[in-house]
Protein backbone atom coordinates (compact mmCIF):
# COMPACT_ATOMS: atom_id res chain seq x y z
CA UNK A 1 0.00 0.00 0.00
CA UNK A 2 1.26 3.69 -0.91
CA UNK A 3 0.11 6.95 -0.34
CA UNK A 4 1.88 9.86 -0.32
CA UNK A 5 5.65 8.27 -0.25
CA UNK A 6 4.75 6.05 2.70
CA UNK A 7 4.67 2.08 2.54
CA UNK A 8 3.10 -0.21 4.79
CA UNK A 9 5.06 -3.07 4.73
CA UNK A 10 6.11 -6.31 7.12
CA UNK A 11 7.09 -5.13 10.30
CA UNK A 12 10.75 -5.28 11.43
CA UNK A 13 11.09 -4.49 15.24
CA UNK A 14 14.29 -3.38 14.89
CA UNK A 15 13.11 -0.43 12.42
CA UNK A 16 10.04 1.03 15.03
CA UNK A 17 10.50 4.53 16.50
CA UNK A 18 10.99 4.33 19.86
CA UNK A 19 6.66 5.00 20.94
CA UNK A 20 5.93 2.77 18.18
CA UNK A 21 8.27 -0.24 19.82
CA UNK A 22 7.02 0.35 22.80
CA UNK A 23 3.56 -0.17 22.45
CA UNK A 24 4.32 -2.79 20.01
CA UNK A 25 6.59 -4.67 23.37
CA UNK A 26 3.46 -3.96 25.43
CA UNK A 27 0.89 -5.46 22.83
CA UNK A 28 3.06 -8.65 22.59
CA UNK A 29 3.77 -9.32 26.49
CA UNK A 30 -0.50 -9.04 26.38
CA UNK A 31 -1.25 -11.11 23.40
CA UNK A 32 1.91 -12.23 21.33
CA UNK A 33 -0.47 -13.98 18.58
CA UNK A 34 -1.85 -10.95 17.66
CA UNK A 35 2.17 -10.30 16.00
CA UNK A 36 0.90 -11.45 12.42
CA UNK A 37 -1.60 -8.80 12.53
CA UNK A 38 1.10 -5.87 13.03
CA UNK A 39 2.93 -4.39 10.25
CA UNK A 40 5.16 -0.64 10.25
CA UNK A 41 4.47 2.54 8.19
CA UNK A 42 7.81 3.33 5.90
CA UNK A 43 7.95 6.63 4.59
CA UNK A 44 10.70 6.89 1.45
CA UNK A 45 13.18 8.97 3.25
CA UNK A 46 14.65 6.06 5.53
CA UNK A 47 13.49 7.40 8.94
CA UNK A 48 12.49 5.08 11.42
CA UNK A 49 9.49 3.14 10.80
CA UNK A 50 5.41 3.96 12.90
CA UNK A 51 3.60 0.85 14.10
CA UNK A 52 -0.03 -0.23 11.86
CA UNK A 53 -1.71 -2.75 13.38
CA UNK A 54 -5.44 -3.73 12.60
CA UNK A 55 -7.12 -6.32 14.76
CA UNK A 56 -9.74 -8.51 12.54
CA UNK A 57 -13.15 -8.86 14.32
CA UNK A 58 -13.61 -12.66 14.88
CA UNK A 59 -16.98 -11.84 13.23
CA UNK A 60 -15.24 -11.17 9.99
CA UNK A 61 -17.23 -8.17 9.92
CA UNK A 62 -14.42 -5.29 9.13
CA UNK A 63 -15.98 -2.84 10.14
CA UNK A 64 -15.23 -4.16 13.85
CA UNK A 65 -11.67 -4.23 13.92
CA UNK A 66 -9.50 -2.76 16.19
CA UNK A 67 -6.88 -0.33 14.33
CA UNK A 68 -3.46 1.33 15.84
CA UNK A 69 -1.61 3.65 14.46
CA UNK A 70 1.34 5.62 15.05
CA UNK A 71 2.44 8.80 13.68
CA UNK A 72 4.98 10.94 14.63
CA UNK A 73 4.86 9.58 18.09
CA UNK A 74 0.89 9.93 18.60
CA UNK A 75 -1.13 6.62 19.17
CA UNK A 76 -4.21 6.56 17.55
CA UNK A 77 -7.17 3.84 18.13
CA UNK A 78 -10.53 3.44 15.93
CA UNK A 79 -13.03 0.71 16.71
CA UNK A 80 -16.11 0.85 14.25
CA UNK A 81 -17.22 4.25 13.69
CA UNK A 82 -15.14 5.66 16.79
CA UNK A 83 -11.49 6.94 17.16
CA UNK A 84 -9.45 8.58 19.10
CA UNK A 85 -5.80 9.70 20.09
CA UNK A 86 -3.69 9.29 22.81
CA UNK A 87 -5.37 8.93 25.77
CA UNK A 88 -9.27 8.01 26.25
CA UNK A 89 -10.78 9.81 28.76
CA UNK A 90 -14.20 7.50 30.14
CA UNK A 91 -17.00 9.34 31.95
CA UNK A 92 -17.74 7.33 34.80
CA UNK A 93 -21.24 7.66 36.97
CA UNK A 94 -21.75 11.03 39.28
CA UNK A 95 -19.66 13.11 36.88
CA UNK A 96 -16.20 11.09 37.75
CA UNK A 97 -13.75 10.52 34.36
CA UNK A 98 -11.16 8.10 34.08
CA UNK A 99 -8.53 8.34 31.51
CA UNK A 100 -7.48 4.82 29.96
CA UNK A 101 -4.48 4.56 27.85
CA UNK A 102 -4.79 2.84 24.73
CA UNK A 103 -3.62 -0.29 25.17
CA UNK A 104 -6.18 -0.86 28.35
CA UNK A 105 -9.22 0.54 25.74
CA UNK A 106 -8.33 -2.47 23.76
CA UNK A 107 -8.58 -4.80 26.42
CA UNK A 108 -11.87 -3.63 27.34
CA UNK A 109 -12.86 -3.44 23.90
CA UNK A 110 -11.91 -7.31 23.58
CA UNK A 111 -13.83 -8.01 26.92
CA UNK A 112 -16.80 -6.07 25.40
CA UNK A 113 -16.40 -3.36 27.96
CA UNK A 114 -16.40 -0.82 25.32
CA UNK A 115 -18.73 -1.09 22.29
CA UNK A 116 -19.71 0.77 19.31
CA UNK A 117 -23.13 1.49 18.58
CA UNK A 118 -24.57 3.08 15.45
CA UNK A 119 -27.69 5.00 14.75
CA UNK A 120 -29.76 6.07 12.00
CA UNK A 121 -29.86 10.25 11.75
CA UNK A 122 -31.58 12.78 9.36
CA UNK A 123 -27.67 13.87 8.15
CA UNK A 124 -26.68 10.47 7.84
CA UNK A 125 -25.48 7.40 9.87
CA UNK A 126 -23.88 8.45 13.76
CA UNK A 127 -22.60 6.94 15.99
CA UNK A 128 -19.96 5.96 18.93
CA UNK A 129 -18.48 4.29 21.84
CA UNK A 130 -19.95 3.01 24.92
CA UNK A 131 -18.66 1.91 28.06
CA UNK A 132 -20.92 -0.72 28.94
CA UNK A 133 -19.23 -0.62 32.75
CA UNK A 134 -21.53 2.13 33.07
CA UNK A 135 -24.87 0.89 34.52
CA UNK A 136 -27.42 3.14 32.07
CA UNK A 137 -24.93 3.37 29.46
CA UNK A 138 -26.90 2.29 26.70
CA UNK A 139 -30.56 4.27 28.08
CA UNK A 140 -28.46 7.41 28.59
CA UNK A 141 -27.61 6.89 24.61
CA UNK A 142 -30.87 6.15 23.50
CA UNK A 143 -33.27 8.93 25.64
CA UNK A 144 -30.29 11.33 25.12
CA UNK A 145 -32.42 14.55 23.56
CA UNK A 146 -30.47 14.50 19.99
CA UNK A 147 -30.89 10.34 20.09
CA UNK A 148 -33.46 9.06 17.38
CA UNK A 149 -34.57 6.38 20.06
CA UNK A 150 -33.02 3.66 18.40
CA UNK A 151 -29.41 2.57 18.42
CA UNK A 152 -27.89 -0.94 17.00
CA UNK A 153 -24.63 -1.75 19.43
CA UNK A 154 -21.42 -3.85 18.06
CA UNK A 155 -19.03 -5.46 20.11
CA UNK A 156 -15.51 -6.71 18.89
CA UNK A 157 -16.80 -10.23 19.11
CA UNK A 158 -20.24 -10.29 18.15
CA UNK A 159 -21.46 -11.32 21.70
CA UNK A 160 -22.40 -7.82 23.07
CA UNK A 161 -24.59 -6.85 20.04
CA UNK A 162 -28.17 -5.77 20.68
CA UNK A 163 -30.33 -3.42 18.58
CA UNK A 164 -32.17 -1.53 21.42
CA UNK A 165 -34.47 1.28 21.13
CA UNK A 166 -36.94 3.09 24.20
CA UNK A 167 -39.43 0.87 23.58
CA UNK A 168 -37.45 -2.53 24.56
CA UNK A 169 -37.60 -3.98 27.81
Amino acid sequence: MTDKGIQIVPLREESLAAPSRQFFLALMRWRPEWRQHCRMQESDNGTESDLVVEIPSPTGDSGRNINVWVSNGDLSLSFGPWHTHGQLILELCDGHYEEVGLLDAIRMIVENQLVCFHEELESGLGGGLLDLRKPDAILEEITDKYSTGRISVRSWDGQADQNVDVTSD
